[in-house]
């Protein structure tokens, strides 16, 4: 499998003086400037790019147009100095990240092995008489019975991750300017 990489360098910012006393005091209240900008920089680099990544999973979610009874939960970004956590959080969206039944094993997530999910799986599966593989399911938000075929995987957490992932340089940039 070919791998594209790409190097961004980001430009040192150029510190000069002249040979005298107050020209030397700016230069070294600069280099100060910066140091305390460098030092402030993982934190609003990470807080940043958790509420880029609480954004991206809102959206991802917003566009998902039949979750097929999956309740779509909660998210969250909870941030704490130089780290944070980004989640989405309920009783059934697994099922909407990994997908289910025969859509969800055409579309599989790229992380189900890993997260030991399993597509076709469950004690309500029955085989139809066209061949397809079908369950039946009680949909808590219409409130009535539902047969399907299963759902794509949705993967709103894992493009929300892809989307932090194309961030960090762009907002590295910002933080440090």
């Amino acid at each position: 499998m070919l791998t594209k990489s790409t190097l961004t360098v980001i430009s040192m910012p150029t510190f000069t003086a002249d040979l005298s006393v107050a020209s030397l005091d700016k230069l070294l209240s600069d280099v100060k400037s910066y140091r305390d900008k460098v030092n402030a920089a993982p934190e609003k680099i990470t807080a940043r790019l958790a509420e880029i990544g609480a954004d991206a999973i809102r959206k991802n979610i917003a566009g998902i147009t039949d979750p097929d009874g999956n309740a779509p939960g909660t998210v969250s970004a909870d941030i704490s100095g130089s780290h944070a956590t980004v989640s989405q959080s309920g009783d059934q969206i697994a099922f909407l990240e990994y997908g289910t039944g025969e859509q969800g094993e055409a579309s599989k997530h790229p992380e189900y092995q890993t997260a030991g999910w399993r597509y076709g799986s469950g004690k309500n599966i029955r085989k139809m008489k066209n061949g397809k593989m079908m369950w039946h399911y009680y949909d808590r938000l219409r409130g009535h019975w539902r047969i399907t075929d299963g759902l794509p995987a949705q993967k709103q957490v894992f493009r929300a991750a892809l989307t932090m992932r194309d961030n960090i340089v762009p907002v590295a940039k910002e933080a440090l300017k």
